[in-house]
């Protein structure tokens, strides 16, 4: 006979359990977690007893036992893909193995927990009968395909001599447990159908059965072992609970949250309980796959006993393996011999790791990492997208031998690559760990793991498990899993997620106490806490947000007997109610973000209410302000300033001026790199400019001080598989230079309509024969971008080139008299244009700099009478090029060539090219400009601009997004005058 006793929240659930231990005794608890400690604080005062503390799931697993071993993790979903047929798989979208685990996690949660709740099959085989389900007819398709998909995986499973946990269940599948005479169920909020039959299986065994539950008596349905929404006004008006402080914090952000915690640690440190009673409770589900685990010391929270191999270079380079095995293209040129290709972006992050470098190239120099990955950058910038794994590539290239520790490295990375390329089953996978040629295990591991941990013994147990699906006949082909070109990588991926949950323990000397015991709230049950500390308690978090609907949805789950979002919601309540009230110090951070819509939970809001009404007392936190927004406000406001008051929030560092050499009385220095003209153009006092480096100049001469002139170039890592703007223009003007060296053979000095010389199919063959260049097959993109390229863009850009040589251009003829001279862009600079041209003497500008220019347009037409200044453009372009290669080409050396000048874009997309209609007007407010960048460089620096467009250039080095010209209070007398372009 069962016998339930129900405790109030002031008594430790824990402790109370603990005195109904007699010899034979099985202790039942929710959570391995509370199990453990119970058993921690088991002390057998007065003989000795057999008891065992246990989980519910454990003693399920036990009085479960099937006479078949139990199938178990990635092999459930390799025998379960086996057995889908080609229409599963369409109408469940599932193309590959990869699509399945989604799927296939969906699928045997769904009947687990049928057999929880011990729901007939027959109930979802009637479905469409069963009129109080209103099932559409995509369900009852879906569930009678996915009950045939069961049976068949009954049957195959059983055909290898294995069962799955989804056909062990009711009460004819359970086994006593003849050792044990009592059983005490500690707290289980909700017992499912199977459970309860459980209970009812050992009462039929004789067995005593006692339950305790935790709460008020009016909460539970003892006879039906149901509870029902708990009320906890009572329980609060008569203070029937430990809490005795309750302290709430929110913030405007989830990084305001986070700093409003860190910046109460060091207290809490102070404080820290070196009692021998249980530390605070941290509950954050975030915390170790956050970045911000890095603002804590881990030692606080009791996280330096363990390492994930997740952690460890072993597990990133299989990963990586998988990565690059699933993103080789085999390209096959017509007429020549295939090329294995792999993409530069996976490459570049992989060549980032230190721990990469060391294994192909060990002893090698610190700073060979940083060479190798200029290298691959340097070949980004020049429009690669791929590299070959024979690399013929880095023979091609101007400058070849810069590449070579680029070569060195690679072609040993390549040849395991191939290697692993060629694996066709876990046997073949495991041979090549620990050898010479293969996996070198030791490499990629630190040695005090294999010191300080079981790490082989675990990592081959971990192997051999893996191993079963194939040694056992679980997995009949590959190719049945895998396209035949991506076995190799599937098996690799398989071995990185059966591997994935692999941790290893230190044996490290106790330092004491952990500040915060990191946990979850259904770890806490059952556990009477000193402190708990909650954050992201916001709405989505706690209460969770309903699941995704598979094949049933709430109201037809709830009609079959199944647990819904509204159970689940009514059990995250009681834990959390149950946690707080059973805690001494409770201190939840939570936060508003109106812009992405997140709320704090609806628990924070019950909570309020009661205070409201005066059942609860609750402290609301006002942080201090924040470090750095003082830090910001103290530098941005004037008022600050000039009263003095900057340096009371300034970091020390910055206040003293011999570690930062930043004058005080200036706001602009803090956004400002300062110029010395004697230091920065020491060099003849001379600056060079090219058009685009000019152009920056006048944006943003911050940026163009770092890139432009002192050539600290950012560099170009992970390139996307798609044409780039840059890589078109390439494309472009390569294919008019194509054209333009047919076109002068046969008219060297007029401009005609040839439309024999220059037809669609001609043009198309020459496009042709550069798309087909060597170099070029590293360039295009292997995706839909190429077809795009070839079926859209390559015919348009065709048909742009025809227009441009039998109309554009001849329709500029009459504007000649006399022999044309036709100079279209070269690869290199032509003689005139090698050397530099004084735009503004020294003598001219506050700076006392000699500006300098050089350059080449792209097509220039000289006639006695006229010159021709023409940039052909794919989008848009800005008058001040095309002023620049005026000045240039004639205008510094004959100002009387202002009125022959005609310069112009052609914007072949378009098919447009009219004269730009530029002045001397124009010109001089060009020249005038320049003059008057020089000016506030020599009184301010090199600055940030005043307009946010082009701040936008570099804002991760330049942080110009905290920076505003409005927030500064400056005038037109004290800072950069606005120019008429930008207001």
């Amino acid at each position: 006979m069962r016998k339930i006793i129900i405790h109030d929240f002031r008594e430790d659930i824990l402790e109370q359990s603990l005195k109904h231990i007699q010899d034979g005794t099985i202790m039942v608890y929710p959570t391995r977690q509370s199990a453990r400690l119970a058993h921690q604080s088991y002390h057998p005062l007065t003989g000795l007893c057999q008891v065992e503390f246990l989980a519910i799931e454990d003693l399920k697993t036990m009085m479960l036992a099937p006479d078949k071993p139990l199938i178990q993790d990635e092999k459930r979903l390799l025998a379960l893909y086996q057995v889908l047929e080609p229409e599963d798989k369409a109408i469940f979208h599932l193309e590959e193995y990869a699509d399945l685990i989604p799927w296939g996690g969906n699928f045997f949660s769904f009947f687990a927990e049928l057999c929880e709740e011990e729901v007939d099959l027959k109930r979802l085989e009637d479905l469409e009968a069963g009129a109080e389900f209103f099932a559409q007819g995509w369900q009852i398709e879906f569930i009678q395909r996915v009950l045939a998909i069961r049976l068949r995986y009954r049957e195959f499973i059983g055909g290898l001599g294995f069962e799955d946990r989804i056909f062990t269940h009711g009460a004819k599948a359970l086994h006593p447990l003849p050792l044990y005479t009592n059983y005490v169920f500690v707290n289980q909020y909700y017992y499912t159908s199977l459970e309860k039959s459980m209970i009812s299986f050992l009462e039929e065994q004789g067995k005593g059965i006692v339950i305790l539950l935790q709460g008020e008596k009016e909460w539970f349905d003892t006879q039906n072992l149901k509870v029902r929404e708990p009320e906890l006004t009572s329980l609060l008006k008569d203070k029937r609970y430990r809490l005795r402080k309750l302290s709430i914090d929110q913030k405007a952000s989830r990084d305001a949250m986070l700093l409003s915690f860190l910046a109460r640690f060091p207290e809490d440190k102070a404080t820290r309980n070196q009692a021998a009673e249980a530390p605070s409770v941290l509950f954050d589900k975030h915390f170790l796959i956050s970045g911000y685990q890095a603002w804590f010391e881990p030692s606080d929270l009791g996280l330096t006993d363990r390492i994930a191999i997740t952690r460890l270079p072993l597990y990133q380079f299989i990963l990586a393996l998988e990565s690059q095995l699933e993103s080789i293209i085999e390209e096959s040129p017509a007429g020549s011999t295939p090329v294995l290709l792999l993409p530069l972006a996976g490459l570049q992050k992989l060549c980032c790791e230190e721990w990469f470098i060391s294994y192909f190239l060990p002893g090698s120099d610190s700073g060979l990492r940083d060479r190798i990955t200029r290298l691959l950058a340097k070949l980004t910038e020049e429009n690669y997208l791929y590299l070959d794994l024979e690399l013929r590539l880095l023979d091609m290239v101007e400058d070849a031998q810069l590449y070579t520790p680029l070569k060195d490295l690679l072609s040993r990375y390549f040849g395991l690559l191939k290697r692993c390329r060629n694996l066709a089953s876990i046997s073949d996978l495991i041979s090549l760990l620990d050898v010479e040629d293969g996996i070198r295990i030791k490499a990629l591991v630190p040695e005090d793991i294999f010191l300080g941990t079981e790490f082989y013994p675990m990592l081959y147990r971990r192997l051999a498990s893996f191993a079963v699906a194939e040694n056992q006949g679980i997995v009949r082909s590959w190719d049945l899993i895998f396209p035949p070109q991506k076995i190799a990588a599937g098996i690799i991926g398989l071995c990185a997620q059966n591997l994935k949950s692999l941790s290893f323990s230190f044996s490290s000397p106790a330092s004491g106490p952990p500040l915060y015991q990191l946990s979850n709230l259904l770890d806490s049950r059952n556990l009477n806490l000193r402190k708990m500390v909650f954050l992201h308690l916001v709405e989505g978090e706690l209460p969770g947000k309903a699941e995704a609907v598979w094949l049933l949805n709430e109201t037809q789950k709830g009609r079959l007997g199944l647990k819904t979002w509204e159970d689940v919601r009514r059990w995250e309540r009681y834990y959390f109610f149950r946690t707080l009230l059973c805690s001494r110090e409770a201190v939840l951070y939570t936060y508003r973000d109106v812009e992405s819509e997140i709320e704090p939970s609806s628990f924070i809001s019950e909570l309020r209410l009661y205070a409201e009404q005066g059942l609860l007392e609750i402290d609301e936190l006002l942080s201090p302000p924040l470090p750095l927004s003082a830090l910001y406000m103290g530098l941005y406001t004037r008022e600050r300033m000039s009263a003095g008051g900057r340096d009371s929030c300034l970091p020390s560092s910055l206040q003293d001026t011999s570690l930062c050499k930043v004058r005080k009385d200036s706001p602009w220095e803090f956004f400002s790199l300062p110029c010395d003209p004697a230091e920065d153009f020491a060099n003849q006092g001379e600056l060079k400019l090219t058009y685009y480096a000019l152009e920056q100049f006048l944006k943003n001469p911050f940026v163009w001080y770092l890139s432009s002139y002192s050539r600290i170039q950012e560099l170009s890592i992970c390139p996307e598989e798609a044409i780039s703007r840059k890589f078109f223009g390439e494309l472009q003007h390569r294919f008019i230079s194509k054209v333009f060296a047919i076109y002068l053979e046969a008219h060297p000095d007029s401009l005609v309509r040839d439309s024999k010389l220059i037809n669609s199919k001609s043009l198309e063959e020459k496009l042709l024969e550069l798309l087909n260049e060597a170099r070029m097959q590293y360039k295009i993109p292997k995706n839909h971008n190429r077809e795009f390229l070839k079926e859209i863009m390559a015919e348009n850009l065709v048909d742009c080139v025809k227009w441009v040589f039998t109309e554009y251009l001849p329709s500029l003829e009459p504007g000649f008299s006399g022999q044309l001279e036709i100079l279209p862009e070269k690869d290199l600079l032509r003689d005139e244009e090698k050397p530099y041209k004084t735009l503004i003497p020294p003598q001219e500008n506050s700076l006392g700099v000699k500006l300098m220019i050089r350059g080449k347009a792209d097509l220039r037409i000289n006639s006695p009478l006229h010159y021709f200044i023409i940039d052909f453009k794919t989008g848009k372009g800005h008058e001040n090029q095309l002023i620049f290669y005026e000045y240039l080409y004639f205008l510094l050396h004959d100002p009387e060539a202002e009125s022959r000048l005609d310069s112009r874009f052609c914007q072949i997309f378009e098919l447009e090219g009219s004269n730009q209609g530029i002045t001397t007007k124009k010109r001089e407010a060009f020249l005038a400009k320049l003059l008057a960048q020089l000016e506030l460089i020599h009184r301010f620096g090199f600055l940030l601009p005043r307009t946010i467009a082009n701040r936008n250039d570099k804002i991760r080095i330049t942080r110009a997004d905290l920076f505003s010209y409005s927030m500064l209070g400056l005038d037109a007398t004290s800072g950069p005058v606005e120019t008429e372009e930008e207001a």
